[in-house]
């Protein structure tokens, strides 16, 4: 009987290398032995120990493996360069995949003092993006083989297909949640701006704490992905409002969208390999005043919001097969 190759995979949160998630549940079916890493416990919150955490990983993980190991690295842009560049430093031979590179967030890309270092980890690995406007861009901006990157579209293998009540809540409300790269800020700056209307919020971390007084704003913190998909489903608009112009936000999208839910959400370089401009609203990043319009308008215009909800209902929909990958 043939030996299991062992992957040794690292992600972010712990719940994204157990059993139950899509990507840890392929590769055991697939027959991988996996090891696996993560960087913080999902729903505590991400301190400095954390952030040391983010070091002591992957070195633990580049000391565990030996030459020719496979190597996952999932979600986390900031190890996937570090542990480039642990390899180049000390010469370590590993065929390291790394899922999901996300980049600096902004349209500049990274500052010139820092791509020297990024080219020389990025060289080490294999880069997996999901669309070909980011690998035009760091190739071109970070001098990295194109050869080096590949295409991997988002998994919506947690996004619920929506055999259930989708029916907004009385009140009607505004639902906005997720973790990385959401502009809490503005969202903040929305919901003071809008006292008459009610916004519903869900998150993991503490940029929310200091919202208690607003009284149009109920914020649920570390909950389930069950309790997460009930406030999409009975919300009437889903914002998404980000920091960051190159992706972001893709999957609660998507699950607005499989909901029939009207979508308000940061133009980036992602969300246009999904949608079309009329699928969705896409305001520009930090764009207050565009998004309380589009909040005031659909709020007043139940028409707009069962067509765009129709609409980014058939853009997605086609695109998930099986457990849900998102495809060309």
């Amino acid at each position: 009987m043939r030996e299991k190759q062992t992957v040794h995979y690292l992600s972010g949160p712990h719940i994204n290398v157990e059993s139950g998630y899509w990507l840890y549940d392929q590769l055991a079916k697939d027959g991988y032995q996996i090891k696996p890493y993560y960087l913080y416990k999902y729903g505590h919150s991400r301190d400095f120990s954390t952030k040391i955490n983010g070091y002591i990983q992957p070195i633990k993980l580049l000391l565990a493996s030996k030459k020719g190991d496979l190597v996952l690295l999932y979600d986390v842009t900031s190890v996937f360069i570090l542990v480039g560049l642990f390899m180049a430093l000390f010469h370590l031979n590993r065929n390291v995949v790394a899922v999901n590179f996300m980049g600096s967030g902004s349209k500049e890309g990274y500052a010139k003092w820092k791509r020297p270092l990024i080219r020389m980890g990025l060289n080490k690995i294999k880069i997996g993006v999901n669309n070909k406007s980011l690998i035009e861009f760091y190739a071109n901006q970070l001098k990295v083989e194109k050869s080096r990157f590949f295409i991997i579209k988002d998994c919506a293998a947690n996004v619920d297909l929506g055999n259930r009540d989708c029916s907004p809540s009385s009140p009607p409300y505004v639902f906005m949640g997720g973790n990385v790269h959401r502009d809490w800020s503005l969202f903040k700056q929305i919901v003071k701006d809008m006292p008459q209307i009610k916004f519903v919020a869900a998150l993991g971390g503490n940029e929310l704490d200091d919202c208690k007084n607003y009284k149009n704003l109920e914020v649920y913190k570390n909950i389930s992905l069950t309790d997460f998909n009930n406030l999409v489903a009975h919300s009437k608009i889903v914002l998404v409002t980000l920091t960051t112009e190159m992706q972001g936000g893709q999957l609660v999208a998507f699950q607005g969208s499989i909901y029939r839910k009207p979508v308000i959400i940061t133009h980036c370089m992602s969300i246009d390999t999904y949608y079309g401009d009329n699928d969705i609203i896409k305001v520009k990043i930090g764009d207050r005043m565009a998004c309380e319009e589009s909040i005031t308008r659909l709020l007043h215009d139940d028409e707009l919001c069962k067509t765009l909800g129709r609409k980014g209902y058939s853009r997605i929909i086609p695109k998930i097969r099986n457990y849900h990958p998102i495809h060309d």
